[in-house]
């Protein structure tokens, strides 16, 4: 049973509609938050294929959980991140994978807010232990991370991470001042908030599936994705200049707001 004055979390979750088990992800969420927290997912599906997510994800609303809302939108993670983001009304908003059922614990989630809570960062970002990760996919990632850190000054080791929690302010800077870059949205919203002089964590978090993204896998992202998501790194840096002056105001500005008397 809630307490009065409970603390709510919006949850996001961008999923393709031939995912198969998004009723799990739906219960780790759900696991994660009951009874402490006010709870709200958001569902957000690309339905360009055929499959059963918008229909399972109604039928858990119904059955489950009322909290959970379905929203059909032909749109890439970006822009479905983006959307539920902009409809969340959580004191506390992240975003996950739909196959985090695959992964994470439902105890990531919680520990991921709880520090919010505690106000001890702004956002709070998994960090995954790469111990039984292949040697390439290990590459993949660190590699990335290492262009982040000296494009954009991020000092974590796993910038694309599938789990994101931030307060509330935050996400109101990210819909401000993020341009949703297709597959670099992730460095986007940790730059905009390290502008904004916000505190971004790292969460060490070992999942289940111990990153077991199989060789060929990697491969296939590295000649797909690779490239656009070094297209639009650097197109970022290329205007960060520009929109970091923009960030700085607005932060100066909200500070005044919350500082002036009533």
């Amino acid at each position: 049973m809630l307490e009065d004055g409970a603390q709510k979390v919006s949850v996001i979750i961008p999923a393709l509609n031939n995912f198969p088990a998004i009723s799990r992800t739906l219960e780790l969420v759900r696991a994660a938050f009951d009874p402490e927290y006010e709870l709200e997912t958001i569902l957000v599906v690309s339905d360009d294929v055929p499959g059963p997510v918008v229909s399972d994800g109604r039928v858990y609303a119904v059955e489950r959980d009322a909290r959970v809302v379905v929203k059909r939108l032909k749109s890439d993670k970006a822009v479905a991140v983006h959307w539920g983001i902009s409809q969340a009304t959580g004191d506390f908003i992240g975003f996950i994978d739909a196959d985090a059922c695959w992964e994470a614990e439902a105890e990531h989630l919680r520990t991921a807010v709880a520090v919010l809570v505690e106000g001890k960062a702004d956002c709070v970002v998994a960090q995954r232990d790469q111990q039984h990760w292949s040697g390439l996919r290990r590459a993949k990632t660190n590699l990335f991370a290492v262009i982040a850190r000296h494009l954009f000054g991020l000092p974590l080791r796993d910038t694309q991470a599938p789990m994101k929690f931030m307060n509330r302010d935050s996400a109101d800077l990210v819909l401000s001042h993020c341009v949703w870059p297709g597959w670099a949205f992730d460095i986007d919203i940790l730059w905009v908030l390290k502008t904004a002089s916000k505190s971004i964590r790292p969460l060490p978090v070992q999942w289940k599936s111990n990153g077991g993204e199989m060789g060929w896998v990697t491969i296939l992202l590295l000649f797909t994705m690779a490239p656009g998501m070094l297209v639009r790194t650097f197109s970022l840096r290329l205007t960060a200049w520009r929109r970091k002056k923009a960030i700085k105001v607005d932060v100066r500005r909200r500070n005044v707001g919350v500082s002036s008397p009533a």
